[in-house]
């Protein structure tokens, strides 16, 4: 039923470029959020509004990992839960057939778009720098056996350093907030890490390094590939730096999966590989969480960047064929959303731009 239900969307020529728009998206944020994640914002990207099953429905179409077809349901609805808490999703409810479903689209320009969802990263940044500050009151608050732990100090530390990159990244935001029109700010809470549980007396370090665990691995931008190996990034974000064998021990996993996941880590620049005189075993090390978040984003820029003749190409071929491709479903939705993009990539040099400086001036410090 549903891949007889995949069938009505696109077709021809536009269905050939709905799969490369879907590439795009997942090249490009790769260092950012799961391949899962991207799949699903690109089909809401490149459709004017989708309800769930359809989103599963081009999920077996174009999301297949070995034997796993097609995105679950379970998953979806999650991620339209998230993105509505973020208010850049909305939420219909319309007939359809004799039944009413509920459809979901990125309503609006991508500039309204990329508006709302600054607005809502500043909130959702304040909340973050609470929820840290929360947790290093929590960690003063331990016992003394639970201080002399040798990962105490490492953890205070590490958390501290979260709050002050939070507030760094907050000025960027703001910086970058100035180069959109005008847009009322809103202030009112979101409640983004409500589940976290609240300090108690008998709590362990642990507990407080879990809690930041879940909350990292939870928070857009610090998301990778998938949600193991974000687990593994997130213990070196907290720990600063692990042994292969200590990572095994963290999470559990297999050895060969620890050691495809760093090795991805290691190529898009997330963690650093280096050796201790006197240690046989290598190190792995997150050394600065300002400048390892600052690199990805550069990063992924960068990759934003060079795919740009993609995307011309793509316009120009949509442009110069109009006549034979015009009255093809999707057609003009695919065109409006490929020129919105397009017109992001003077702003898209400016910020890379901005990371350079950035970057440049922790080096020095």
């Amino acid at each position: 039923m549903l891949e007889k239900q995949s069938l009505i969307f696109y077709e021809g020529r536009i269905k050939e470029i709905e799969k490369t728009l879907i590439q795009y998206v997942v090249d490009v944020g790769k260092t950012k959020r799961s391949e899962m994640e991207s799949h699903l914002l690109a089909y809401l990207l490149f459709h004017p509004k989708l309800s769930q099953a359809q989103m599963r429905a081009l999920s077996l179409e174009y999301y297949n990992k070995k034997s796993r077809s097609g995105i679950s349901t379970g998953r979806i609805s999650s991620f339209v839960k998230k993105y509505e808490k973020f208010r850049v999703l909305h939420r219909k409810k319309e007939k359809s057939g004799k039944n009413y479903t509920y459809f979901y689209s990125f309503s609006g320009t991508l500039t309204n778009l990329t508006m709302t969802a600054l607005y809502e990263g500043t909130a959702m940044i304040h909340e973050m720098v609470e929820f840290f500050n929360q947790k290093i009151e929590s960690l003063k608050n331990l016992s003394s056996k639970e201080k002399d732990h040798d990962l105490y100090s490492t953890i205070l530390s590490r958390t501290k350093d979260l709050i002050d990159f939070w507030r760094a990244y907050d000025d960027l935001v703001e910086d970058l907030k100035n180069s959109f029109p005008d847009m009322p700010q809103t202030t009112s809470k979101r409640g983004f890490f409500k589940d976290i549980e609240e300090y108690s007396a008998d709590l362990r370090l642990e507990d407080i390094e879990e809690e930041i665990i879940k909350a990292l691995s939870e928070t857009t931008g610090f998301t990778v590939k998938n949600d193991q190996y974000t687990r593994i990034l997130s213990y070196f974000i907290i720990r600063k730096q692990l042994t292969q064998g200590e990572v095994k021990k963290l999470t559990g996993y297999s050895t060969g999966f620890i050691s495809q996941a760093l090795n991805y880590l290691i190529e898009n620049d997330l963690i650093q590989k280096v050796k201790i005189k006197g240690v046989r075993k290598p190190f792995y090390v997150v050394e600065s969480i300002k400048y390892n978040y600052y690199l990805r984003f550069f990063n992924r820029l960068n990759l934003t960047f060079s795919k740009k003749p993609v995307l011309d190409d793509i316009l120009q071929d949509l442009r110069e064929n109009e006549d034979e491709l015009k009255e093809l479903n999707g057609y003009a939705f695919i065109r409006k959303r490929l020129e919105e993009l397009l017109e992001y990539f003077p702003l898209v040099e400016d910020f890379i731009t901005i990371l350079s400086n950035e970057m440049e001036k922790i080096k020095k410090k």
